[in-house]
């Protein structure tokens, strides 16, 4: 099996329903240089069954099965880390979806220059209605200042270099609330 570029890393608990569509964005990529690895907080659901049915198609996606809940998504994070074989990791939570370009728009910015560490894209709202239009959410050019006051980085629009991740720590699992704005500002 092939080094990946990158490791994607999808943490779920008890919404087997939404992961199925989020594991599907991440099929979809033109980016093609990918692993999924699917870290599931101790589900009672469908979501094991879902999951085999998706390794045992496609040999870059891997799952791991907590034998606990840990009861917030900081752990599963943390474990899907360690476990990364890419020097870059991508983050998606189960009821998101990438949008087909997501990876291989944000690799060609980390990689293009050697001083950045992170990356991170617009969030995009979708009118599941089709009553609305699609639009923007959250969207800020980097500033640190602004970040201080307040997260405008979703976890799922993040492509980070692995060892940054390892640098500041990871995820810091005593935080019940706000974790993601944490780790960005660290």
């Amino acid at each position: 099996m092939e080094q990946p570029e990158i490791s994607v890393v999808l943490t779920t608990f008890q919404r087997f329903k939404m992961l199925d569509r989020a594991i599907k964005s991440v099929i979809n990529q033109t980016f093609r240089n990918w692993e999924l690895i699917i870290v599931d907080d101790c589900s009672q659901d469908q979501t094991q069954k879902l999951c085999e049915k998706y390794t045992n198609k496609d040999n870059r996606i891997r799952y791991i099965r907590r034998e606990s809940n840990f009861g917030q998504h900081t752990r599963p994070k943390n474990e899907g880390i360690e476990s990364a074989r890419a020097n870059l990791i991508a983050f998606l939570d189960d009821d998101n979806v990438y949008r087909r370009d997501h990876l291989q728009v944000l690799y060609r910015y980390l990689t293009n220059k050697s001083d950045i560490d992170l990356v991170y894209g617009d969030r995009w709202l979708i009118d599941k209605t089709g009553k609305g239009k699609d639009c923007i959410g959250i969207r800020s050019h980097f500033d640190a200042k602004l970040l201080s006051q307040r997260n405008y980085i979703d976890t799922s629009d993040v492509l980070v270099k692995k060892e940054c991740l390892e640098k500041v720590g990871g995820w810091d699992e005593t935080l019940p609330k706000f974790a993601d704005w944490n780790l960005w500002v660290r």
